[in-house]
């Protein structure tokens, strides 16, 4: 069954910011999910700090971020500079965030910011976790994936194909939280490509790159294609130190509300 389509806002540190967005949204929409995310690093998981400290939380302080909204989904993105190792710490984390305060399903899955994971990988992660259902795997489409298959709409649908039935979503984000906009005609011939192959029909497709209360409204461009699409913003909601700014990030999560009405 393909997944609702979400609102994503990435980055949060603090639990009142958590709250003070999702308290923006009633919990009886019949809308989008909404979506936070948190960054994670193999240097966080291994408990060190990561050198971006006001982007990448505390291994130990995630699970008390999470949200607790009914139309809310909390989802870990993660990085490795190990991806032949990455089935481990998958199930590393699961570990730290399938107990205590998790039992009651407040973690609800990953984004793997990672260029190409192996498909066997996420296969086995999925049949030894297969008692979660509606445990989430988000596959993010970054530069390097892109530059991997030169760019090409086609071949990056083909490529796609390998993980049909593995993920839930995927995520084209050429800007990699960096705040650079997408550039909505590139993303449409992708987005093309992976439909006329029949990929979308199980997997919802997202979006991502320099999104903003200013730019958000760039979206409606591709609404009457894809009425469907998620959202993620993250490098155009920091202040100048690098910080979450709630009240952009609100204003933002305000815009994008505006635009799927």
């Amino acid at each position: 069954m393909k997944r609702r389509p979400y609102i994503r806002i990435t980055g949060f540190m603090d639990q009142k910011e958590v709250s003070a967005i999702g308290d923006l949204y009633p919990e009886d929409s019949l809308g989008h999910l909404i979506m936070f995310g948190f960054l994670m690093s193999q240097k966080t998981l291994e408990g060190q700090q990561n050198k971006y400290p006001f982007k990448y939380p505390p291994r130990e302080s995630i699970v008390n971020l999470f949200s607790r909204h009914a139309l809310g989904m909390n989802i870990i993105h993660y990085n490795t500079d190990n991806p032949d190792g990455l089935l481990l710490q998958l199930f590393s984390m699961v570990g730290i965030y399938w107990s205590g305060n998790c039992l009651r399903g407040d973690f609800d899955g990953f984004q793997l910011n990672i260029s190409w994971p192996q498909p066997s990988v996420i296969e086995k992660f999925r049949n030894r976790t297969n008692e979660r259902k509606h445990f989430t795997l988000i596959l993010q489409i970054g530069s390097k994936a892109l530059q991997e298959v030169d760019n090409s709409p086609s071949k990056l649908a083909d490529r796609l194909k390998d993980y049909e039935g593995l993920v839930d979503y995927l995520l084209i984000d050429q800007s990699g939280g960096r705040g650079e906009l997408l550039n909505i005609n590139k993303i449409l011939d992708y987005l093309r490509a992976i439909r006329d192959l029949g990929i979308s029909e199980e997997i919802n497709l997202g979006i991502a790159g320099g999104l903003s209360r200013r730019t958000v409204p760039i979206i409606g461009n591709l609404m009457s294609e894809f009425p469907d699409i998620s959202i993620d913003a993250e490098g155009c909601l920091r202040d100048s130190n690098g910080k979450l700014d709630i009240i952009e990030t609100a204003l933002y999560f305000l815009e994008a509300l505006k635009v799927y009405k």
